[in-house]
């Protein structure tokens, strides 16, 4: 008996849709999948410009192995965390101006007393104790000491903190053709954390199965000129708590 083309069509339509379903549903992963075959192929090519566009951390073939295949057993919930780049630029900012007006004054007052300085200098460097008027000038050394550590450590924990930001939002923005200051901008970064059964062959030959924890972020800015969302990008590898290899 002749059945229709549109019949069969449409009796095909839902083993097509079911196909697809499955596929899908064995490929696991959402659309950041292909963000970790990219990963695990370029670690296996050592492709370290492709790496170097898409994640922090490394999978070396020489000490971790190939990943042959993986399978993703779960995703985490999203966490979503703001970022704080304008103001911890204006804290960098803000502890540099510091530091430099300090070290203006220190120069000026230290060329004032370049000689008690020398002396001072002498001292230290053969152990002897200072007296008189050389030993109010330590005194008044001293505090600029103490005065210009204490504001370095400031200038280095605020430029701690920025980086510590930045990093993640300039890889995830970065644009060859339009650079981005990322520091003019609030926004937001979320991140998935992907388990994933790894088959992986070790630099040793052996084939070994590894429960890895991978983190993948994607940061969100608002400005003035406009929105912009960056790609994911691999932040962090770990194994999962009790994921020895087999």
């Amino acid at each position: 008996m002749h059945r229709p083309r549109y019949a069969t069509g449409f009796l095909l339509a839902p083993i097509l849709f079911t196909l697809v379903f499955v596929a899908l549903a064995c490929s696991g992963g959402g659309p950041e999948r292909t963000i970790l075959d990219r990963f695990f192929q370029s670690s296996k090519l050592r492709d370290n410009v492709t790496l170097g566009g898409m994640a922090m951390v490394t999978f070396d073939k020489n000490t971790e192995g190939v990943v042959e295949n993986f399978s993703v057993v779960s995703i985490s919930e999203p966490q979503v965390q703001p970022l704080h780049l304008k103001e911890l630029a204006k804290v960098q900012a803000e502890a540099v101006k510091a530091s430099e007006d300090l070290n203006t004054k220190k120069r000026t007052y230290q060329d004032a007393h370049a000689d008690e300085l020398k002396r001072l200098l002498e001292a230290e460097q053969k152990g002897q104790k200072v007296k008189g008027k050389d030993a109010e000038f330590l005194v008044s050394w001293n505090k600029w000491r103490e005065d210009t550590i204490a504001v370095e450590k400031k200038v280095s924990a605020a430029r701690e903190q920025l980086s510590a930001e930045r990093s993640v939002a300039d890889m995830s923005t970065f644009n060859p053709q339009t650079a981005v200051d990322v520091t003019a901008y609030d926004g937001e970064v979320e991140s998935k954390d992907y388990t994933i059964s790894a088959n992986i062959l070790t630099p040793d030959g052996k084939r070994v199965t590894k429960t890895l924890v991978i983190t993948l972020q994607q940061v969100r800015l608002k400005g003035d000129k406009g929105d912009i969302n960056g790609k994911w990008i691999i932040t962090k590898i770990a194994p999962a708590a009790g994921g020895n290899a087999s």
